[in-house]
């Protein structure tokens, strides 16, 4: 009962808050990534996430423990954390084209500079709707 009260009360106090797209920005996902190699709470696991914009505000967004391997570096996670995001993008792209709003470009955005040169390396081979890459400095 106490955490359906805790929910209603969020409920009730976040009632006018909202996500605001705006129609004059460019057509195209921006997704933001990230990883966190493992905490001591969390060991031998990492968690990585996604946030997915589009017309300035948030469509999709994911956060969750990476079970598929245990990371050596947080440029593994981060580079496991992108991937998904790609995937999301290119899911995103198409059903966005099915619908008749087609995208010019997306963006993905990467705080870890390694993982950065490992997406950018020349012999990786993009989808053919293309991303650039951002580095996102802290």
């Amino acid at each position: 009962m106490d955490a359906a009260t805790r929910i209603m009360r969020y409920l009730y106090t976040t009632r006018d808050y909202g996500i605001r797209y705006r129609s004059k920005l460019k057509r195209q996902l921006t997704v933001y990534t990230d990883a966190s190699q493992g905490a001591a709470w969390d060991m031998p696991f990492s968690t990585s996430g996604y946030a997915t914009f589009l017309a300035g505000g948030a469509i999709t967004w994911c956060s969750r423990r990476i079970r598929s391997t245990i990371c050596l570096s947080s440029t593994e996670a981060e580079c496991i954390a992108a991937s998904e995001a790609v995937l999301e993008i290119m899911w995103l792209y198409n059903l966005l084209e099915h619908m008749g709003y087609p995208l010019s470009e997306n963006l993905l955005v990467i705080d870890n500079e390694p993982a950065i040169k490992l997406a950018s390396h020349p012999i990786l081979h993009y989808p053919k709707q293309g991303f650039e890459l951002y580095q996102q400095h802290h």
